[in-house]
C-alpha cells in the first residue's frame, strides 16, 4: 500500500507479494480503498523515495527514509552493469536474497541512523 506523489498528483497503490503460484504485482486503487485499507497496514510499512538518474538509463535507485539503506536497482530486463561511478559506493551485490524485497523489509522495526 502506498502512495506516490509526483508533479502530476497522487497516485494511490496497492502492492501484492508474489505467492506460491502467483506472481507480485502492483495495482492502482481509489483514495477511497486506500484510506480503508491503510490502518491494516500498522506496524508493516516502509517510507522510501524513488530517485531516476539520466546518467544511469536502466537504473533507479531506492532511498530507504525510515532506515539507513539505499539500493540501486537495476530494471526489469536490463543486463546492464552497474555504472562505473556507482562502484566507488557499492556495498556489495543483495539480488535475490528476499531480506531486502519491500515485503521483508516491511516486517523489520526501521532504525534510523543516529
Amino acid at each position: 500500500m502506498g502512495v506516490t506523489r509526483s508533479p502530476l498528483g497522487e497516485q494511490w497503490f496497492r502492492a501484492r507479494a508474489a505467492a506460491r503460484g502467483r506472481p507480485g504485482r502492483v495495482e492502482a486503487i481509489d483514495r477511497d480503498a486506500f484510506d480503508a485499507l491503510w490502518p491494516l497496514t500498522e506496524g508493516r510499512r516502509i517510507a522510501k523515495r524513488r530517485h531516476l538518474v539520466p546518467a544511469a538509463p536502466g537504473w533507479h535507485f531506492d532511498e530507504y527514509v525510515d532506515r539507513p539503506l539505499v539500493l540501486a536497482v537495476a530494471e526489469e530486463g536490463n543486463a546492464e552493469a552497474a555504472p562505473p561511478w556507482l562502484e566507488p559506493v557499492l556495498v556489495r551485490d543483495v539480488s535475490g536474497e528476499r531480506g531486502y524485497l519491500d515485503e521483508a523489509l516491511a516486517r523489520r522495526p526501521a532504525r534510523r541512523s543516529a
